[in-house]
This record gives structure tokens, sequence and C-alpha cells, in this order.
């Protein structure tokens, strides 16, 4: 193990042995003041590595974050279907890490060097209520949607979300095959072809849908490298205690701070923090330079509050760990600011306000049916009676896994009901552009 220091910075590799495979990663530690005289030592990884795939040491970076993930399943017993797709999801992780429309799905791009200085006192009177009624509420739904705000989601509509999924599955899925049927090689064949048709989608023109669906796409690679991410921690700070004698409420914070939520299940399948971590989103520098946030931080990881809370179940009576919250919230509007503000000095049409520029999302003015009503006009879909153009008004509910749905539609010219059936492969392909 070597290790260098400068300044108060140190640097440190780590070796993690599974199964035979040696993994090294690269640490770097210096220590954070909590306030009230706690003091932690925060360690990370260089999480440029990430975000621009040139140099051999991101690709080796890269290689041992997923290695040992992969490893830890096999390990583990638990490699099944799901954990092939989300393996050959992160290994197109490289292909998309550097799209700027990934900005389009959520907001995590760095901002330039000494950016990261506003403080709390800097927030809006808006922002301010916002975040006090988060703390308030206490109510996870609500951190969800005020982060989704803050960080632009896009939310697909509703109507369309299972064939944007079936189509992720489809596409993975080419993938997975060619691992089993030729390993590594096989892999390297269906990146190339991911790459190329990546590269059709971006155009500009033609079907909107393709382009959601291809950053959709990235945004999930993206979430699978960001699970292996966290689970390199898992082995990293057990070997920070053993061997660097790391302390419990370090430990605490790290555990916190490089932990990916598990998904919330249900519909929308999907954690507060969109399956982001928060070691490796920009909002994390705000957070760190704020003396005033980082003292929430140590009330909650400095006391007995994490264990109630956390350990304990307890966290929705838990006034620390909400103060948390609103902590991090704050500096997730810290962040979208300086994002505004650079993006207007390079001279775009990046909006003032947060609501100018709030996606629209079904039951709040968005079109649900609207990728519907554009697959139905460009197949010329007319009324059969008349031949003239129909409008689109409902459609039933669907899963992707059924042949066909009814969408209903209603004649322009005759005003007859028409009830026209949608072929499930027929409405991917169109998604696809294949």
């Amino acid at each position: 193990m070597a290790e260098t220091t400068a300044s108060s910075t140190r640097t440190l590799t780590v070796p993690v042995s599974r199964r035979g495979q040696q993994f090294e990663f690269r640490l770097h530690a210096r220590p954070l003041d909590l306030g009230r005289g706690i003091r932690v030592l925060y360690y990370w990884l260089d999480t440029s590595l990430f975000r621009r795939f040139k140099a051999d040491s991101s690709f080796a970076a890269f290689r041992d974050v997923l290695g040992h993930w992969a490893t830890t399943m096999r390990a583990a017993g638990a490699w099944d279907i799901d954990d092939e797709v989300h393996y050959v999801a992160a290994q197109c992780y490289p292909l998309v890490a550097e799209a700027k429309s990934l900005q389009d799905v959520y907001k995590d791009a760095y901002l330039k060097p000494r950016s990261t200085n506003p403080t709390a006192d800097s927030l809006s009177d808006d922002a301010r209520k916002r975040v006090r009624r988060v703390v308030r509420e206490r109510d996870a739904g609500l951190v969800r949607a005020e982060l989704d705000h803050v960080l632009g989601r896009f939310e697909p509509p509703a109507h369309m979300m299972p064939f944007l999924q079936e189509a992720f599955r489809r596409w993975v899925g080419c993938g997975v095959v060619e691992l089993r049927r030729s390993g590594n090689d096989g892999l390297v064949r269906f990146f190339r072809e991911v790459d190329e048709w990546i590269a059709r989608y971006r155009k500009k023109g033609g079907n909107p849908w393709v382009r959601h669906f291809v950053n959709l796409f990235a945004y999930e690679c993206k979430v699978s490298f960001y699970t292996c991410y966290a689970n390199a921690w898992v082995d990293l700070i057990p070997w920070l205690k053993e061997h660097r004698g790391l302390d419990a409420v370090s430990e605490r914070f790290l555990r916190f701070w490089h932990h990916q939520n598990a998904s919330t299940g249900g519909a929308e399948g999907r954690d507060a923090f969109n399956g982001q971590v928060l070691a490796l989103h920009p909002l994390s520098g705000f957070f760190m330079k704020d003396p005033a946030l980082l003292a929430v931080a140590g009330r909650f990881f400095g006391t007995a509050a994490h264990d109630r809370a956390l350990a304990q179940g307890k966290a929705g009576s838990s006034k620390a760990y909400w103060d948390l919250v609103g902590a991090i919230v704050t500096a997730a509007h810290l962040y979208r600011n300086a994002l505004d503000r650079q993006e207007r000095g390079r001279g775009t049409r990046a909006a003032v306000s947060l609501d100018a520029l709030a996606p629209q999302v079904a039951g709040e003015g968005g079109d649900d049916l609207g990728p519907l009503r554009d697959f139905l006009s460009a197949r010329g879909v007319k009324c059969p009676h008349c031949r003239a153009r129909v409008e689109l008004r409902s459609a039933e509910s669907v899963s992707a896994e059924a042949d066909t749905f009814d969408a209903y539609l209603t004649c322009r010219a005759c005003r007859r009901t028409v009830t026209h059936p949608v072929a499930t492969d027929d409405l991917l392909d169109w998604l696809r552009a294949e």
C-alpha cells in the first residue's frame, strides 16, 4: 500500500481481494469539521475519473469498481438475470458519461473551479420556505418532489413508461445474450453497436421520443455504475477501520455519503435521489464548504440521533435527521443556482427561476398521452368511416408485456368514436426508430 501526503490531503491505495482477484482503489482523505469540536476523516475516490474516459487511469478505476461488484455478487451466489442486465448497463457507462443530454434527465453537471463558494445565506426567500417545508413535513415523498424540482428531473408520461422500460430491457438484453455467448468479446461487439445507434439517435429531427429513450438509457447506465461504486465502500470502510483506525463518527458519515438509497419499488421504482450518490453529485461540494451545513451534519452523525434514526428505524421522529435532510436540499438549491449562473454566463438560454425551468409532468399540465398521439399521427391513423383525421382521447392502461392495447379516438369530421388497436411491438419499434 502506497501513501502520500500533500497539505491536509492524503492519498493512499487500498487493496481489496475477492475470490482470488485483487482490486485497488486510490483514495484521498482530509479532515472535515462538523462543528462543536466534531471532526471526521473524509475519504473519497477521484470522481473526475468517472466523468471523462480519456486516460488509462479512468478505465483502470472503472474496471476495479465494476469488477469488484461483479465478483462480490458472484461470491454471494446472487448472480442472476437482473445482475447480468445491471452489469451490461454499467459496462455501457463510459459510452455515455460525457453526454450533455444526461442533464436533460437529472442535473448533476460539474461546475467550473471556485464555483462552490456560495453559502446558505445566499438562498432566496422562496428557496428557504421550500426547505423549511421539507423539514417540517417529514415526508419522504416531499423530499423526492423537491429534489426533482431543483435538479430538473425529466418525468416520462406514465403511459409511455412501460414501453421505455421494455425498450431498455430489450436493448440491454442483446448485450446479455452476447455476454453469455462470447464473454467479453461479445460485449465489445455489443458496445460498438450501442455506440453507433446512440450516434444515430442523437441526430436532430425525427421522433423526439427516440432521443428521450437514449437519454433515459444513458441515465440508467449511470445509475447502474453508481450502484457498483456504492458497493465498493462496503469493503473499503471495514478496511479503513482495520488499517487506519477509522472512528465511529467518520464511519457513519462515510456510509451515508457513499451510499445509494434502495429503490422505493412500486410504479416509479426509484429513490428520493433518483439513483444518485451524494459523494458523486456536485452538490456535495457546496455542502462541505458551508460551516453551517456541516454543523447540522455534526448534530446528527456525532450524536445518538444517528443510531435512533437509522439503526432503530425512528427517522420520522428525529429532528436531527430531518435537519440533515434539509441541509442536503439546501445544498441542492445552492448547486442549482450556481449552475444557472454559469449557464447564463455562457450566453445560453438557461432560465432565471427554477419554476420557469421545471419540466411538465403528467398531472401537472403535461400531456400524458403526447407520445402515443405522436405515434398515431406518424402511422397516419384515420377514421375508418369517413377517412378524416382523428384525435386521441384516451387509452386503456397497459403493460409492455401485452400484445396490444386499445386507443380511443374521435373523428374530427363525423365525430364518431373510434377504437384503434395498437400493437406493442409496433410502438416499441417506433420508439427505437429501427
